[in-house]
């Protein structure tokens, strides 16, 4: 009996010193999913807005173009730069929407390591037709 006991006091004490490491292996990999997903994201809003932005619109309308693109993501967090103005685009000339994140780490081990907030950008550049 004592060894049946002895089995299950050694499986408790390797289960206590695995769990932490098969967690925070499992929240890296939740945080690092969120965080492709919100890059994708940022780059798919700024091609619809600078696509948006190309065929003459005005600036509130690319601006629009990407909040309504990027839905998922918090609009408080946004920094969007159209170049050149509204006033100065002119067919042929180039478009530029640069959209700036800034993302919150949720994970708290994970935000000790590489800070709590991580800024993403993603900038598309097209002809005004």
């Amino acid at each position: 009996m004592e060894a049946r006991e002895r089995k299950n006091g050694q499986a408790m004490v390797e289960t206590a010193l695995v769990l932490p490491l098969v967690l925070l292996i499992l929240l890296g990999i939740a945080q690092f999913g969120l965080i492709i997903n919100a890059q994708l994201t940022l780059q798919n809003s700024a091609r619809e807005a600078a696509r948006l932005g190309a065929t003459g619109v005005g600036d509130q309308a690319v601006t629009g173009r990407v909040y309504s693109t990027a839905s998922i993501l918090d609009p408080s967090r946004f920094n969007i730069t159209v170049t050149p103005v509204e006033s100065s685009r002119t067919q042929g000339s180039n478009i530029t929407v640069r959209v700036n994140y800034q993302m919150e780490i949720v994970v708290p081990i994970i935000s000790q390591i590489i800070g709590s907030q991580l800024t993403m950008a993603s900038e598309v550049t097209m002809r005004v037709e």
